[in-house]
């Protein structure tokens, strides 16, 4: 647009939603992926000289983040993807996610996740996931202000993938 068709704010405003891996292992390894060529530089009003030379990586996994569970982050599609991996004979329940900051969170009828804040609502899917490439049936399970899941007839002598694709931000 013409800069004088151009609507500047006279305030920008943030809100910070915090999600917090309760009772995670805090000796996991962060392995990465193959790095990308380049580096990106960092300005910000709170560090004025910047961060400089900092590496991208394709990808970056959170090694035994739960006993026996790894939490892999990486791009798909220009979207931030994560997944759970789950090895065998580790018990996927572990996984619960503590969300802070948000007015309320309410699972609804078809089994997403609303996430109200101040500012808008985050609307999680529902969970995908796969145990010898078929796709096993999962939901969310919501108590209090924490998110866990729950997957039916998966076998636990072999890996679960679980993904829980953020639908709408």
């Amino acid at each position: 647009l013409p800069e004088e068709k151009r609507k500047i704010p006279d305030q920008i405003t943030t809100y910070r939603v915090d999600v917090n891996w309760l009772n995670s292992n805090i000796d996991f390894k962060i392995i990465y992926d193959d790095s990308v060529l380049g580096y990106t530089n960092y300005y910000h009003e709170v560090c004025p000289k910047g961060v400089h030379y900092v590496k991208t990586y394709t990808g970056v996994t959170y090694k035994n983040i739960y006993n026996g569970i790894d939490l892999h982050y990486y791009e798909k599609g220009g979207v931030l993807k994560y997944d759970y991996i789950v090895a065998p004979y580790s018990n996927y329940k572990q996984i619960q996610l503590e969300i802070k900051g948000a007015e309320k969170i309410t699972l609804q009828k078809d089994g997403l996740i609303l996430i109200k804040t101040k500012l808008g609502s985050i609307i999680e899917d529902l969970p995908v996931v796969y145990q010898n490439r078929k796709q096993l049936k999962a939901t969310w399970k919501v108590k209090n202000n924490i998110l866990s899941f729950e997957v039916r007839e998966y076998d636990p002598r072999y890996t679960l993938l679980i993904d829980p694709a953020v639908r709408i931000w």
